[in-house]
């Protein structure tokens, strides 16, 4: 859009490569406030559905800023599997029925994308677009953000990765290339740890947690969420009551190798089992992701975001 400069952000251009691919169908991009059916996939975004109505598959929500709120007396909710049990609750809280079907569809990606990547990076680190300074894929983290700085010692072993790309199948696959050319993750980005885990990249959440020390900590779920509620009920979709992350203040330097340590011993696989959200994907399957691959990719190479 002219907000972003014509650049697409990963998450959100990875829900119509999801539906796209899924569905065999082209897909149509549409505002949130149209009156007609919506397929309201990947990202947060669910909460923001004005109008008509909204079959959500795999969305996140949020509560913040009552926009929930504005949009329920006017939108009709179908939802046929949400991103977890936060996201969930939300909805209900509200009479909206909500199964307890849970999982970000950008999980089963590597069904379309799963080329071999050279591993060039001992490290890749994500932020949020939020701690960009700008856009595009060689935008940087602005000046005073600390914790993203990387000596010249480091500068070969270490890359800063924005999600930030091109408009287009190709610049988004660069990103993805980028990620996949990196032997572990650290990433403040919500889709940079669900494509980590899906590609089996070992990867830790990464993030300032008001008063933490910096370093490798664990997030009980059996507890309320204290940290990125995106980061928690993904996670909280697998069969473990914790996760691990790496606590790194903003204005502090970051010891990367100190980093590396921490996502070399305490990392372990994501379990997640798929099947039920993808028997809830509101249209007939092109394909099932869970026992082949996309091998047609052209509609997909025609997308534009």
């Amino acid at each position: 859009t002219r907000d972003t400069h014509g650049f697409g952000n990963l998450g959100d251009s990875l829900s119509a490569v999801m539906v796209s691919a899924l569905s065999g169908r082209r897909v149509h991009h549409v505002g949130f406030d149209r009156p007609d059916t919506k397929l309201v996939a990947v990202g947060s975004i669910a909460h923001a559905i004005h109008g008509g109505e909204a079959v959500i598959w795999g969305s996140g929500v949020s509560i913040r800023g009552g926009v929930l709120a504005q949009n329920v007396p006017r939108t009709h909710y179908d939802v046929r599997a949400i991103r977890g049990p936060i996201s969930a609750r939300h909805l209900r809280d509200f009479g909206i029925p909500v199964p307890e079907i849970y999982g970000d569809p950008v999980w089963l990606l590597p069904s379309i994308f799963n080329e071999p990547v050279e591993k060039r990076y001992e490290l890749g680190v994500i932020p949020h677009i939020q701690d960009i300074d700008g856009f595009g894929p060689d935008a940087r983290p602005p000046k005073d953000s600390v914790r993203y700085r990387i000596d010249p010692a480091d500068a070969g072993s270490v890359v800063i990765i924005n999600t930030w790309h091109e408009p287009t199948w190709e610049g988004l696959l660069a990103t993805l290339r980028l990620m996949l050319s990196c032997k572990r993750i650290v990433s403040q980005s919500f889709h940079g740890v669900v494509i980590a885990e899906a590609y089996g990249i070992p990867v830790l959440n990464f993030r300032q947690m008001p008063g933490c020390a910096n370093g490798p900590m664990t997030v009980s779920m059996l507890e309320e969420c204290n940290t990125d509620p995106r980061i928690w009920e993904f996670f909280r979709g697998g069969p473990k009551d914790r996760f691990e992350m790496y606590a790194q203040r903003r204005d502090e330097p970051t010891d990367w190798n100190a980093v590396i340590r921490a996502v070399d011993q305490r990392w372990e696989p994501f379990r997640y089992d798929a099947q039920a959200l993808v028997e809830s994907f509101p249209m007939p399957l092109a394909y099932d992701p869970l026992a082949s691959r996309l091998t047609d990719l052209r509609r997909i190479a025609a997308l534009r975001f």
